[in-house]
């Protein structure tokens, strides 16, 4: 639900969803990645660092988190950790586009 909210434009809704899904499914690393992409879309990107690394951790071969964070160390202009995401993404599965798509 929280996907569906953000893109209603409800970012408030969005949170309070991946907050109840973090809760209930701890172990559930895309719910992480969400919540990253979240705070960055709503332009708190240092904030979205945090549940983005706790996605890799939880699941080192989500693509989604690993590219997620890289674009998130873009905005905040830490380009060798962008670099690493993707290319750890690329490391993980040679034949993800974007991965190689923003690594350039």
């Amino acid at each position: 639900m929280g996907y569906i909210y953000r893109l209603a434009g409800d970012p408030d809704q969005s949170m309070k969803s991946y907050t109840l899904l973090k809760a209930r499914y701890p172990g559930f690393a895309a719910g992480f990645n969400n919540k990253g992409v979240l705070y960055s879309y709503i332009e708190k990107d240092k904030k979205a660092l945090s549940p983005l690394s706790i996605a890799i951790r939880k699941d080192p071969k989500l693509l989604e988190a690993l590219c997620n964070r890289g674009l998130v160390y873009l905005k905040l202009k830490k380009y060798e950790h962008a670099f690493d995401d993707f290319s750890d993404a690329i490391q993980i599965n040679a034949n993800y586009a974007d991965a190689y798509y923003y690594r350039g």
